[in-house]
């Protein structure tokens, strides 16, 4: 029984020790001894070390895991109040004293939790359990029983992700070394793979559906699951440099599997992409981050050469659809977003630049001003590297004939890729151009310039490519040249002509073929095959005109309710 400390807080007066037993819930009570009796009833048949294993793993859990979590928890609190600090006027962080101790809490909790010989026990128990779970979805695909789970662990690897993501986060340094460690100790008496090897087959595998029919359902595991393949297996250079004073992330030896494993070059492009959709509702931010992730996971795996795996995903039309006008969405979402913030940066940046002005103002009105501007760059810097790895990934798969093909196949699909298109471009150089000019946009990761060029290249994509020149369109169509180049161009340009942005802003395309050939943002053979393409649009959209002023105003029974298109095959519910 507990037993009340001298000088506790007791329902009675001061100090003294007392030996009458604290007072226990009932239900509490009876909740322990069920818990206990179901322990032990598990236990029944099990040997000693099936129940080390797990009882490993929950000690993994209520201890390193748990610390992880708190360490975490700490970082953002000292970053949060750091931050808070810096935005208050004449205030000085590096003085303050709660900053201060807070920093010493941090060192406290990471000397327990970053010590080398805990990390690498900790280690060899993660490649057990990563070849654990990836034995019991091979043991599902050959209809093996002695391994068949009727539920996912989803506890277990939700730890194994946070344990060497964490790791991989505070103590990069500790990642290689570890991991030899544990396959010095476990692979000279096994010859088993290195544990971040296990770790890697283990989250490939489960990324997808078991043979079984199971699969992990909870999405904030599949997100810990895409996080740990980031910063655990992606090499650091395909990573966004680290801040001033931050140390470079080091390699190790399982980085490698990105780029050469055969789970690379097979499955993993497409769980990924089923992975981009599937944390849909996991809240906003965590979103955004597990999907920023996701997107330069998928650029390595397209620089590395694994193009035949995304061909693959583009023929499952209603994944690819589904992930295609997901992306789509996003960008149009956050661009729309970040147009709207970058006016009210301006309008700050402009406040604090006059001086007289700036001083002439209160206290109070010069604090709130400097916390709209705080919130609106936090709003800008958060979504920005989804916005720009979301434009890139766009450029570099309509590159591929292939998946090109795919894109044309399905008009609609296509329809909207020339409309989110002509959206960002009415963003970027309509006529908010200047208000969107704001002091050191690299320190928001806004890029026009890179932004602009990943648009137009998306565009020539589909347009001059393999030909380069409005003759060799034509020549296509009198059959002088590539039917599949004709189509695509003639496709993508009845595309953008029948866009509501165009017929709202038809200069735009004009005006951005301009800006790239003032700028040279675009080589010459480029900007001559954009100037081609918005002389044909115009041409085009002025067809579409005069042909709708012909039939005059589309039949009501022809008319999509939601969309207000003209259906191709309309059918009327019964």
């Amino acid at each position: 029984p507990e037993t009340a400390t001298p000088g506790g807080g007791g329902g009675g007066g001061g100090g003294g020790t007392s030996s009458e037993p604290m007072e226990t819930d009932p239900t509490q009570a009876e909740a322990s001894e069920a818990a206990a009796e179901a322990v032990e009833a598990a236990a029944v048949g099990a040997n000693f070390i099936t129940q080390c294993f797990w009882l490993t793993g929950r000690a993994l859990h209520l201890g390193l895991v748990s610390r992880f979590d708190r360490m975490e928890a700490l970082h953002r609190q000292y970053g949060q109040a750091f931050h808070n600090l810096r935005a208050t006027e004449g205030a000085h962080p590096e003085e303050d004293r709660r900053l201060a101790a807070l920093r010493r809490h941090i060192v406290v909790v990471e000397a327990a939790c970053l010590e080398p010989g805990l990390l690498e026990s900790s280690f060899q128990y993660l490649g057990a359990a990563a070849r654990f779970l990836t034995a019991s979805v091979g043991h599902a695909a050959a209809g093996g029983a002695r391994l068949k789970m009727p539920w996912v662990p989803e506890h277990m690897l939700s730890d194994l992700c946070l344990l060497a993501s964490n790791v991989s986060r505070f103590a990069p340094e500790q990642l290689g070394p570890a991991s030899a460690a544990a396959t010095d100790k476990a692979g000279s008496l096994t010859g088993v793979a290195s544990p971040l090897e296990s770790l890697f087959e283990c989250l490939v595998s489960l990324l997808g559906p078991w043979p079984s029919g199971l699969k992990v359902a909870n999405p904030h595991v599949l997100a810990q699951m895409g996080e740990c393949l980031y910063e655990v297996f992606l090499e650091p250079g395909a990573k966004p440099p680290a801040p001033p004073g931050h140390p470079t992330l080091p390699s190790h030896g399982a980085q490698h599997l990105l780029r050469s494993s055969a789970l690379s070059s097979g499955p993993l492009a497409g769980r990924l992409v089923a992975l981009y959709g599937a944390v849909e509702h996991i809240g906003e931010q965590d979103k955004l981050k597990t999907r920023v992730e996701v997107s330069r996971l998928l650029k390595f795996l397209w620089g590395c050469g694994h193009v035949e795996a995304f061909r693959e995903v583009a023929q499952q039309e209603d994944v690819f659809g589904k992930f295609s006008n997901g992306v789509m969405n996003e960008t149009n979402k956050l661009i729309a977003m970040v147009m709207e913030k970058l006016p009210e940066v301006r309008t700050s940046q402009l406040l604090m630049a006059d001086s007289g002005g700036w001083q002439a103002l209160s206290a109070e009105d010069r604090q709130a001003a400097l916390d709209r501007l705080r919130a609106a760059e936090g709003q800008i810097k958060y979504v920005m590297p989804l916005c720009n790895e979301s434009l890139e990934m766009l450029v570099y798969l309509t590159s591929d004939v292939s998946i090109r093909g795919e894109m044309l196949g399905q008009p609609r699909l296509l329809g909207r890729l020339a409309t989110m298109l002509l959206s960002v471009l009415v963003q970027l150089v309509g006529s908010r151009g200047l208000e969107i000019k704001v002091d050191n946009p690299e320190q928001y990761q806004f890029r026009p310039k890179q932004m602009l060029q990943d648009l137009l290249r998306t565009v020539l994509n589909f347009w001059a490519h393999p030909t380069h020149t409005a003759a060799a369109q034509a020549a296509s169509l009198g059959g002088g040249g590539s039917a599949a180049a004709c189509g695509a161009g003639a496709l993508f340009k009845e595309a953008l002509a029948s866009s509501a942005y165009y017929a709202t802003n038809p200069g735009v395309l004009a005006k951005a073929a301009s800006t790239v050939r003032k700028n040279k943002f675009l080589n010459s053979k480029d900007c001559d095959a954009l100037d081609a393409l918005v002389h044909a649009v115009k041409q085009a959209s002025a067809a579409l005109a005069s042909s709708e002023a012909e039939l005059g105003e589309v039949p009501p029974h022809m008319e999509d309710p939601l969309t207000y298109e003209c259906m191709a095959d309309p059918v009327r519910l019964p």
